[in-house]
């Protein structure tokens, strides 16, 4: 049975990134085609990155209002053009939260990682060409889905996580507050059921440190 709450949560980055990898009208590759993000519901098979589906357990929803106080810098959207990362990657322009992960390959992190690839913010790759960073002039809603497992999506073409807290999250946030922020996720019974990152991740800074 799907459910339908609404919350009133506090503006700190560890409940904003729940809510704001994907704008609205963004199409997610479902089993059954590509589907907006807001058409989406708990239950659907969504195609992975690796040609596997995974099924949506949670979509949840905030919406960025400009000038609103916030913990942190003001969020903003970052629209990729057409074939940014290479054909058909997007297919055309798609706007993307500020909490997109995108999934990026180079040989340099196998040294680092033991693998070619990882988990990316998709603002750090703002270059104003091909993605192009831009402040909301209007209340905007952003969304983002968690699946089985933290699993790797397509979105418009392009390979983006689904929201995984990190291990970051729980040390961030006292006790009480984690039990406040696991309500937001009433299939889950602790914040361990997350399960492990399927894909490391990096910030901008560790990446370019070892393209260099």
């Amino acid at each position: 049975m799907v459910q339908s709450n609404v919350t009133v949560a506090p503006a700190l980055p560890a409940f904003e990134a729940a809510f704001n990898a994907f704008t609205h009208g963004a199409l997610i590759q479902t089993s059954a085609g590509p589907v907006a993000v807001e058409d989406l519901e708990p239950g659907t098979d969504l195609e992975c990155a690796n040609g596997q589906l995974t099924k949506l357990m949670w979509k949840g929803a905030i919406t960025l209002v400009p000038g609103a106080p916030t913990l942190g810098e003001p969020l903003k959207l970052y629209r990729v053009m057409p074939d940014a990362f290479g054909l058909g990657r997007p297919a055309q322009d798609q706007s993307f939260g500020p909490g997109a992960r995108r999934l990026d390959r180079t040989p340099k992190l196998r040294a680092a990682l033991g693998t070619e690839t990882a988990l990316v913010p998709l603002a750090s790759m703002a270059d104003g060409h091909s993605i192009i960073e831009v402040n909301p002039v209007s209340p905007t809603r952003v969304y983002h889905l968690v699946c089985e497992d933290h699993a790797i999506i397509l979105a418009a073409g392009l390979e983006v996580e689904s929201f995984h807290p990190g291990p970051e999250t729980p040390l961030s946030l006292p006790s009480e507050m984690l039990q406040f922020f696991m309500r937001f996720f009433p299939h889950l019974n602790d914040v361990r059921d997350f399960g492990r990152l399927s894909t490391a991740r990096m910030t901008a800074e560790e990446l370019h440190s070892l393209v260099a």
